[in-house]
């Protein structure tokens, strides 16, 4: 076990080693070798970017393009066309009438399940066997196109 004053010479020891690594990274960095590197990599990333400046970009067009169609979609409530599908965010709630008509008008059964959630609602219908019923009393209150699914033709 070492003490605490062979533990501060260590470490004195390896600040000095530290230092003279820094000043030789510093001397590298900015040698001849490094520069020479780093203008050839500079000319390099000039020639790939030349090479993709050959081909064009249609991604403005496509995006421009792409939105116009979801906000037509909205304005038409149309969810589909030709190749093209829209992928949607719902959000459902649970119809609390139809689930109290599922339940025969169970009271005791509709307040077991407290705040009616849809969590609750898929727990309380396993296994149960008015399931796929009370399932079927959650729906969707909205739907907002996201994203466009395109099939080339």
């Amino acid at each position: 076990m070492s003490t605490l004053a062979q533990r501060c010479d260590e470490l004195a020891v390896l600040k000095k080693t530290l230092d003279a690594e820094d000043v030789e990274r510093v001397r590298i960095k900015y040698g001849p070798e490094f520069i020479a590197l780093n203008q050839h990599i500079e000319e390099l990333t000039n020639q790939q970017a030349a090479l993709l400046a050959l081909v064009p970009d249609s991604r403005p067009a496509y995006d421009s393009l792409k939105q116009e169609a979801i906000d037509m979609m909205r304005r038409e409530d149309v969810y589909a066309v030709g190749s093209v599908s829209a992928k949607f965010k719902e959000k459902k709630e649970v119809n609390r009438n139809r689930l109290l008509r599922a339940l025969d008008g169970d009271l005791d059964a509709y307040i077991a399940m407290s705040n009616v959630t849809q969590v609750a609602l898929k727990e309380h219908a396993k296994g149960n066997a008015k399931e796929s019923e009370l399932l079927d009393c959650v729906e969707v209150v909205s739907r907002d196109i996201v994203d466009l699914v395109v099939t080339p033709v």
